[in-house]
């Protein structure tokens, strides 16, 4: 199994592994998080980390700065383990190419740009937006592997830590939790809009608000705001509080999906992405967008100086659905 991309991916890529694990021995291969990500929660598949350079930001076709050593040992012990099936849920050749040069005796992905001369088992998309889960789903029922449940998963308690212990261990109120940041600037709620919102927050609701900054220190001008502030967190840890507060305000980013593997109702803010395609995974989230640029979805690559979808959401023109949901979904006034 093939995800290469972000921590994201990985949590929405539990909906397969779990089905995987029913037929298969499974091996993982994806970014060195994986391991804090899914070990707890899938302690029989084998996880190989690969810090594949085509999945950079910038840079990523520099081909002589490529680990070429590093590559050539993974391929060949990947190439040895005479794989019964590979499988890539991207609509990326690379992931492709990979599957064919291990040896894999079936290749199951999506096809792109003439990238169907590697796989053997060519899928096609429900539809033309389709969801991430139900393309791992999609990919499941082609390996002929009934889906008998589609929900992303982390066995949370099995990440039990007693830092998240002593930070939330007191709270007499119920918890609500807020991650300012987002794997590009574009993504970002800017932080006056988070302002904003804690502000109205704290004049509807009775809660404990942590705030979590991103790892780049996004989101820490917000802890004199907070009833507790959180400055690092290890990812098993973050996956411990997540299971455990009542409300997760976010961006689109991965934290989203690890709080939607957990259960626990979250509220992202989506910019350029596509909800469609990337929103959290269950019927407890609110998506808050405003689809106003002829352009989205652009992903991370903005045409403008400034991000207009993202700056749409402004506290006041969002906080009324915002209100409903918690009223609705987590608590009352």
């Amino acid at each position: 199994m093939v995800e290469l991309w972000g921590i994201g991916d990985l949590a929405l890529a539990t909906s397969f592994l779990k089905e995987a694990m029913r037929h298969y021995e499974v091996t993982l291969l994806a970014k060195g998080y994986a391991v804090p990500l899914l070990a707890a929660s899938f302690p029989q598949i084998e996880i190989i980390t690969l810090q594949a350079p085509w999945t950079a930001f910038r840079g990523k076709y520099l081909l002589w700065k490529w680990p070429w050593k590093n590559l050539t040992g993974i391929w060949w012990k990947l190439l040895r383990r005479q794989f019964d099936a590979a499988v890539s849920v991207r609509n990326d050749p690379r992931d492709h190419l990979l599957m064919w040069m291990v040896g894999a005796r079936a290749r199951y992905g999506f096809p792109i740009k003439g990238s169907g001369i590697f796989l053997n088992r060519p899928c096609r998309h429900a539809e033309r937006l389709t969801h991430k889960v139900v393309d791992w789903m999609t990919l499941a029922s082609e390996m002929n592997m009934p889906v008998q449940d589609d929900s992303v998963w982390l066995n949370h308690p099995a990440y039990r830590s007693p830092k998240v212990d002593e930070w939330i261990g007191s709270a007499k109120k119920t918890v609500f939790a807020i991650h300012a940041g987002g794997s590009s600037r574009v993504r970002r709620l800017p932080l006056e809009y988070f302002e904003g919102l804690i502000q109205r927050l704290r004049g509807t609701f009775n809660f404990t608000l942590v705030i979590i900054p991103d790892p780049d220190g996004y989101g820490s001008s917000l802890a004199p705001l907070a009833d507790i502030f959180i400055p690092s967190l290890e990812i098993n840890e973050l996956v411990d509080l997540l299971g455990r507060v009542a409300l997760f305000i976010c961006n689109d980013s991965g934290p989203a999906h690890i709080a939607s593997c957990c259960g626990t109702p979250t509220i992202a803010f989506f910019g350029p992405a596509e909800p469609a395609l990337f929103r959290p995974w269950g019927k407890n989230h609110l998506v808050v967008a405003r689809d106003i640029c002829e352009w989205r979805p652009c992903w991370d690559y903005c045409k403008f100086p400034e991000p207009k979808c993202i700056l749409a959401l402004k506290p006041d023109v969002i906080w009324s659905e915002i209100k409903l949901y918690i009223e609705n979904t987590i608590l009352p006034k």
